[in-house]
Order: structure tokens, then sequence, then C-alpha cells
């Protein structure tokens, strides 16, 4: 999510298409915007953002158009993360479109047409996660969202393919995508939401496709069907 709340602090951290990021104060309503500046190789990268997340040590990433930034929330500076085709473990591609924490302190990024990628404090090198034809793999380049489960499986939608079950101590994936003939199947492959319940069962929004519901305990996936009083249209963004 571009909208983050940090309830410790009384924060909110606001990413936006254009303007930048702000960050809001809930106890006197201050607001401090945070720009690109060319001139300053310190600033954000972007003023186009994606997708933020706080890290382990509470530092606040930011996924951009450009590049991936690490805010130093002390001095106001980013670290940035870009590709470099000639660099061992550097990102795989500068638009992030997603970012989140997993329960090992191990960061996932979801990329634009670069797959994902993981980061582990302990090995400082960005692991890349892409299509392998032929091979069980992720199935798209295109990483929309990602949720963890409370066993650690990770979910991961994607652009063109659907849904994808990762386990990571397995390092295999599970694919459910959209079938005309399956009225059981994902309503639609350009998956843009995912949301976890209490009871650790999955919702699954979609582009075209509307609302799905995954089953942990028939580990089942079907559409919800909602008229259209209760829902404009089967777009699903959040």
């Amino acid at each position: 999510s571009s909208l983050l709340h940090d309830s410790k602090n009384g924060i909110v951290w606001a990413g936006t298409e254009g303007k930048g990021l702000f960050r809001v104060n809930l106890t006197d309503w201050s607001i401090r915007q945070f720009t690109h500046d060319k001139q300053r190789s310190s600033s954000i990268s972007s003023n186009f953002i994606r997708s933020s997340c706080f890290d382990e040590q509470q530092r606040l990433w930011i996924g951009t158009f450009v590049g991936l930034n690490i805010l130093n929330e002390v001095d106001g500076t980013f670290q940035s993360f870009f590709h470099d085709g000639s660099e061992v473990g550097s990102i795989s591609q500068n638009s992030i479109r997603s970012i989140f924490l997993d329960g090992q302190g191990g960061m996932w990024l979801g990329t634009y047409f670069g797959g994902l990628n993981y980061y582990h404090p302990l090995k400082t090198l960005f692991q890349h996660i892409r299509p392998k034809p032929g091979v069980n793999s992720l199935n798209d380049n295109v990483v929309s969202c990602m949720r963890v489960g409370r066993d650690g499986e990770i979910w991961i939608g994607t652009n063109d393919n659907g849904l994808n079950l990762y386990d990571p101590a397995s390092g295999t994936f599970q694919h459910f995508v959209h079938r005309e003939t399956d009225d059981r199947s994902l309503g639609g492959n350009n998956v843009k939401a995912l949301y976890i319940d209490n009871k650790n069962n999955l919702f699954v929004g979609t582009h075209g496709g509307g609302l799905g519901y995954f089953n942990r305990a028939s580990r089942s996936l079907s559409p919800i069907a909602l008229s259209d009083d209760e829902m404009a249209n089967n777009n699903v963004y959040a």
C-alpha cells in the first residue's frame, strides 16, 4: 500500500502519483512533503509512488516508478536502489509495485516486468525470482500485490496470470488462474488486491473478474457473486 499508519508515533505516510511522499503528524496535523530533486542524490528517486512498507528496524521502504528508496527519518534523506545489469544483487527492475515484510525479517518486492525480489539483512543482496519455462516457478514477471498467511506461505497477485501461492520452505509455486470453462476458478487473471481474514481465508480483487474467495479449509477458490446493486463493476482494486 502507498498509505501507511505508524500508530506508535501517530504518523500517516501517504505516497502519491506525481507529488511525492507526505508525512502527516496526527497530533499537531503538521505535514512534511518529500519530493525528487535532480540536484540532490539523497532525495527520493521519483515523485510517483506505488508502494511502501516498514522493515524490522521500522525504516520506511518506498517503491516508486524509478527505483526503491529507504528513508532516514532523522535527516530526511533517502538511500536509493536501482537496477544495474552489471551489478550482482541489484534490484531486477526499477518500477516497484508492491512491498511487504515477512515473519523472518525479509523484504519482498513485486516489480513491473522484473518478477519478485527478496532481500534479507544478513545477505545484503536482492535475490531475483522470475518465471522459468518448463519448471515450477513464478508464472508472471509483473507482480501487483502480495500477502503472507499464518503458515508463512506467500500469496502473489500477478498482472496477467492470476494468483501464485509460494511456499518458501520448499521453494515451490502453486498457480490459480481463470478458466473460461470452470465457474469455480478465479474470476480474472489480472489480480489487483489481496486480503487475508482472521480465519486465514483469502479474498482476491481482480480487474474485470470481480471478487474471489479462497477457503483454506477446503483448499478451494471460487468467485463471489454480487448483484449490480451490490457492486458497480467487476474491478476490485482494494
